[in-house]
């Protein structure tokens, strides 16, 4: 039986440090592992920063264009340390997003791949590896709040022009309580299997270094030989991905290809179906790993809550409790706080990770204002005689068909039993259903009208090949709409 890493190692947190401030103190431990092997220590990792630092004059924002490599990590981490604020935009957006984010929020700063043509023009400042800093021509300057630290998109912003405004503080909490829930230590070492762009991908990004753990920094696709030839090679001790990556590992059968050195598997981003759940639960605890399922979103900075890997059996399907100093309620449709456990309500949460709310362009960038209460997650749940949550939906995915409420996460979750790939819109009296052309021998209208006691007329269906999904893999809906 495995030993508990010891709690030893994970640093204590001051007022006024952020998430890096003590990296320098893991000296020559490996920090990042990247192509052919190359390690970048703690103190490396600290050292890169003359690659920008001495290029950028005061304190303006930048924009980071993304992709998992170390030179894009380190010029992050570089960022955060020395208190520059950074937008975190994934290397596959288009031109004309990009032209408009510049346009509105005026990053003094950019960093990004060499071989990029941007949309507009920028003296290049100094080039590190397939990488380069530009400053921009647009000189516009203004205040911003000492405490900003990050914007980043929410996993449904795809196209819009609306950040989340993280602070150095809800990093810090969020790091720090994620870091010790999950015991993470200097002997840890994970795998880049999400963007860095993406808000549970910068987590395990956040989490490991502010632990002394390391990371290998890799861009292969878990459907990839390499993938699993790093994973062991590397003696990779935790994997984090979300539903679709677990179901795709299902389907490789994963668990004949891990290492030795693998003891942590943690998934968010949401909910896993209950089959490849207790799948995942099951594989775990036969191979001695453990499993946490955690809950969370862009507007609490990364990760709410966990069901630790000893709940997987008893509390399957829950998203656990609350993390650190973080507090879950319930509300009703009168805004009264439900007291009394099997109650579906309104979820809301309470945390130093709940951010200041969103920026549209510059000009919300100057004052943060005062910390935020609470966050409403938009998520139907009730909790157990236990105090363990459940999410029921999302709020905006009921609609009324006849005068009643109806989930379309619960439709979803129906054909999903049954192993058909599914998506799922509608709006009042009207229900969507995108599965692939390959499983129409399924008469769902059969099924969804029995399993709902909804009339058949109410359903389309469509046959759709490639549901398309964002960065972090849930379904793309907003691209769905405009099918069918």
């Amino acid at each position: 039986m495995r030993t508990t890493p010891s709690l030893v190692d994970i640093p204590d947190v001051e007022e006024n440090d952020n998430i890096f401030s003590r990296i320098h103190s893991y000296d020559d431990t490996p920090a990042l592992i990247g192509k052919q092997s190359a390690v970048v220590t703690f103190d490396d990792l600290c050292a890169w920063s003359t690659n920008i630092l001495p290029y950028m004059e005061g304190r303006h924002l930048t924009l980071i264009i993304c992709n998992n490599h170390i030179d894009v990590v380190s010029a992050y981490v570089t960022c955060i340390r020395a208190n520059i604020p950074v937008i975190l935009l994934h290397e596959s957006i288009v031109d004309e997003f990009l032209e408009e984010i510049l346009e509105r929020f005026k990053p003094r700063y950019l960093f990004f791949p060499s071989k990029r043509e941007l949309p507009t023009a920028v003296e290049v400042m100094n080039q590190v590896g397939m990488y380069s800093l530009g400053r921009c021509y647009d000189d516009t300057d203004y205040v911003i709040d000492r405490n900003l630290a990050l914007l980043l998109t929410t996993s449904g912003s795809t196209g819009s022009i609306k950040f989340v405004r993280i602070s150095h503080d809800n990093l810090l909490a969020n790091t720090a309580d994620i870091a010790r829930t999950l015991l993470i230590d200097k002997c840890d070492r994970t795998i880049t299997m999400m963007p860095m762009s993406y808000t549970y991908g910068l987590s395990v990004i956040n989490t490991h270094l502010f632990s002394g753990a390391s990371i290998v920094v890799d861009e292969c696709s878990i459907v990839s030989k390499e993938f699993f030839q790093h994973i062991e090679s590397h003696d990779v001790s935790t994997l984090n991905g979300v539903p679709f990556t677990y179901e795709t590992l299902i389907r490789l059968k994963f668990w004949k290809k891990l290492p030795k050195s693998l003891r942590r598997m943690t998934q968010a981003g949401g909910k896993l179906k209950l089959k490849e759940f207790e799948k995942i639960s099951d594989i775990c605890a036969e191979l001695d790993i453990d499993f946490y399922s955690m809950y969370g979103q862009t507007e609490a900075t990364a990760r709410m809550s966990i069901l630790d890997s000893g709940m997987a059996v008893e509390k399957k399907g829950s998203i656990g409790l609350a993390i650190g100093n973080g507090e879950f309620e319930l509300r009703g449709a009168d805004g009264e706080r439900i007291l009394e456990p099997n109650i579906i309500g309104s979820l809301t949460y309470v945390g130093g990770n709940v951010t200041y709310g969103y920026a549209t362009g510059w000009q919300d960038l100057a004052e943060l204002g005062d910390a935020p209460s609470m966050l409403d997650t938009g998520d139907v749940a009730y909790f157990d005689a236990e105090g363990y949550y459940y999410i029921v939906g999302r709020e905006k995915r009921f609609v009324k068909i006849h005068g009643n409420r109806v989930s379309l996460d619960e439709i979803e979750a129906i054909l999903s039993g049954m192993g058909v790939e599914n998506a799922v819109l509608g709006k009042d009296d009207e229900i969507r259903v995108f599965i692939p052309e390959r499983q129409l021998d399924v008469d769902v209208f059969k099924v969804l009208s029995k399993k709902t006691k909804i009339p058949r007329r109410i359903f389309q269906v469509f046959d759709r090949n490639d549901i398309p999904r964002l960065q972090s893999g849930k379904v793309d809906y907003q691209t769905l709409a405009s099918c069918g």
